[in-house]
C-alpha cells in the first residue's frame, strides 16, 4: 500500500462565504475526483462511530 502524504488536501478556511467555496469544490470535483480515506483497526468496522461516518456522507452531494 502506498502512504503519500503531501497528496491527502485540506480545506481550510479562506474567508470565502459558504456557498461560494461549495459551488467552487462542487465545479472542481467535475475535472478532479476525490476520496475520502478513513484509516481504521478491523475491530472499528463494526462500531456506531463508523456507522454514523457513513450516514453523514452519505448525505453530501457529489
Amino acid at each position: 500500500m502506498d502512504f503519500i502524504q503531501n497528496k491527502i488536501a485540506t480545506i481550510h478556511d479562506f474567508c470565502i462565504e459558504e456557498e461560494r467555496l461549495k459551488k467552487l469544490l462542487e465545479d472542481i470535483v467535475i475535472e478532479r475526483p476525490v476520496a475520502v480515506v478513513i484509516p481504521m483497526l478491523y475491530k472499528e468496522i463494526h462500531s456506531p462511530s463508523l456507522e454514523t461516518i457513513i450516514n453523514h456522507l452519505g448525505g453530501v452531494t457529489e
